[in-house]
C-alpha cells in the first residue's frame, strides 16, 4: 500500500514538527546572543561602560532573557505547519517547565551567593513573562479565517 497525502497537506510536513523544538531553542539562543552583542559592542567600542558596571551585570541579562522568551515562542509559532496556537502553547509550557526545573537545580546548589540566586530567579520570571506575553500577542494576531 502506498501512502496518500491529502492535496492541501505538503508531503514533508512532519519534518517541520520534528524541527520545531530544535529551531525554537537554537533560534532563541541565537537571538539572545545577537541582542547582547548589539548592545555590548557599540558601548564597548565607544567607551560607554565596562563589564563591571550595572548595565552589563544586571540590565543586559534581563533584556537577553526577555528576548529569549519572546523569540522562543515566536519561532515555535511560525515554524509549526498547522495548529500554531496549540504548538505555541505546548512549546511555551515545555520551555517554562524546563526553565523552572533548571532553576530549582541551580538554586539548590550551594556554590552561588543569595544575590546570584535572586538574580537568576528574576531572569527566569522575565523569560516566562516575555514568553506568555508574546504568545498572547501572536494568538490575538492569528488569522482565524486561514486556520482549520
Amino acid at each position: 500500500m502506498s501512502e496518500v497525502t491529502p492535496p492541501n497537506q505538503p508531503k514533508y510536513e512532519w519534518l517541520r514538527w520534528i524541527a520545531l523544538p530544535f529551531a525554537a531553542f537554537l533560534g532563541a539562543g541565537v537571538a539572545s546572543v545577537v541582542s547582547v552583542y548589539f548592545w555590548w559592542l557599540p558601548q564597548k567600542f565607544f567607551g560607554g561602560w565596562n563589564e563591571s558596571g550595572a548595565c552589563f551585570q544586571y540590565i543586559l541579562p534581563c533584556i537577553s532573557s526577555a528576548i529569549f522568551g519572546g523569540a522562543f515562542v515566536s519561532i515555535s509559532f511560525k515554524v509549526a505547519p498547522r495548529g500554531k496556537a496549540v504548538a505555541g502553547l505546548v512549546m511555551t509550557t515545555i520551555m517554562c517547565v524546563l526553565l523552572l526545573l533548571s532553576h530549582i537545580v541551580l538554586v539548590i546548589r550551594a556554590d552561588d551567593t543569595t544575590g546570584e540566586k535572586v538574580f537568576l530567579s528574576i531572569n527566569v520570571l522575565i523569560t516566562i513573562t516575555s514568553a506568555i506575553i508574546t504568545l498572547k500577542n501572536l494568538y490575538n494576531d492569528l488569522d482565524w479565517t486561514q486556520t482549520k
